[in-house]
């Protein structure tokens, strides 16, 4: 039998895995982006509605809010949809969204807050 007698934190972690691209929020259009200045959540939340794409900052880039992930989490993928598919149902997704034309990739992000 095993005792645990280190010291056991109240951390969280979390991980992003998507197939999907980096932005920088220079990307984002002035029409996008609006006339006031607003936090990138409320930027990004309103571009992505009604698509499959999901967002993170990661771990140091949120309180920059000068960059951030977007793409379709590998859960999405269809039952019968190739890789490929995925890569061009993002890559679409992303151009409607945010106006880029940028091929996807794999992301993987793991972050642990204490």
């Amino acid at each position: 039998m095993k005792i645990k007698s280190e010291f056991v934190t109240n951390s969280s972690s979390a991980s992003f895995v998507v197939i999907g691209v980096r932005i920088d929020a220079s990307e984002i259009s002035s029409h996008q982006r609006g006339p006031e200045p607003m936090e990138l959540d409320n930027i990004i939340n309103p571009l992505i509605k009604g698509t499959d794409l999901d967002y993170s900052f990661g771990d140091c880039d949120y309180y920059s809010n000068d960059s951030f992930m977007v793409g379709i989490p590998y859960t999405e993928m269809g039952e019968d949809e190739t890789l490929g598919q995925l890569k061009g149902r993002v890559k679409k997704q992303i151009k409607d969204a945010f106006g880029l034309d940028k091929d996807p990739g794999h992301i993987e992000e793991c972050w642990e807050n204490r």
